[in-house]
């Protein structure tokens, strides 16, 4: 049996930053939000039911819901987002709930905006953990990441539950108002905390840091190829010109010369083999 970890946070906090770090960690990851757009399509539970609440007009003319369409309606009528929740959060939840039978990992994370309001926290979850920022900061990510108007950010945060109400239920909160490093570091040290790890936690927890260094050494090699063969050809060489002159009396102004020339040596090669 898994331990299920169940994140939420507003729009605009940074969940999916949150995320990608868990994942990183070697956690599997359930995105309920992409889980109810699923039960939304038609010929999926919920897709008849929301027609037949809200009319013809919500459908697209390829058939399938107009989201846009539907968020304007539920987004400036509370009791119709109400409404729409009553129909789509059941079904949302017994396709999480079979997703997290047949998950394998240790620990899962379920990823939803309306965790606490569907219940899914009490239903499914082991611990909740909140991704909190300031609302300016959520509206100007919003803007930014959206395309909509800071006024249209600012309706739909007012419409979702206030992060006072999520940051006190909840068992973590990650605060994602600064910069990556720092939501890090929080996530690792809960992460590390689990229950789920017990008396191999403090293995569990240095392994799982070297499986993220070693991830982020992938990813900038994968952006830098160049200076990470540099950097890499670099150390090798070094590595050797040191143990070859290790019997050389040699001042340390003349090592310094000559590693650095080392360094230059590598730097030319790696330009060698990737000029095109």
């Amino acid at each position: 049996m898994s331990y299920v970890i169940g994140l939420t946070g507003n729009m605009g906090t940074g969940k999916s930053t949150v995320l990608q770090i868990l994942r990183e960690l070697g956690a599997q990851v359930i995105d309920a939000d992409a889980v109810t757009r699923q039960v939304m399509r038609r010929g999926e539970p919920a897709f008849d039911a929301i027609v037949a609440e809200f009319g013809p007009e919500v459908v697209g003319p390829d058939g399938e819901l107009d989201r846009a369409a539907l968020a304007r309606r539920v987004f400036s009528d509370p009791a119709a987002l109400r409404r729409l929740e009553e129909i789509v959060h059941p079904a949302t939840m017994a396709r999480v709930r079979e997703e997290i039978a047949r998950a394998t990992a240790p620990v899962v994370v379920v990823e939803a905006i309306k965790l606490l309001e569907a219940g899914m926290a009490r239903e499914l979850c082991d611990a909740v953990w909140v991704v909190d920022a300031p609302e300016e900061v959520c509206i100007a990510r919003l803007a930014a990441g959206r395309g909509i108007s800071p006024e249209e950010a600012r309706r739909r945060l007012a419409a979702q539950t206030p992060q006072a109400e999520k940051r006190a239920a909840a068992d973590v909160v990650i605060d994602n108002s600064g910069d990556l490093a720092e939501t890090r570091r929080q996530v690792l040290e809960a992460w590390q905390a689990l229950p789920v790890w017990g008396r191999a936690g403090k293995h569990q927890g240095s392994k799982n840091t070297m499986r993220m260094v070693l991830e982020q050494l992938r990813r900038f090699w994968e952006r830098h190829p160049r200076l990470s063969s540099w950097v890499l050809l670099s150390a090798g060489m070094l590595a050797v010109f040191f143990w070859a002159a290790r019997d050389v009396s040699a001042t340390p102004a003349q090592r310094l010369v000559m590693a650095a020339s080392t360094v230059l040596l590598a730097g030319a090669c790696v330009w060698i083999i990737y000029w095109e």
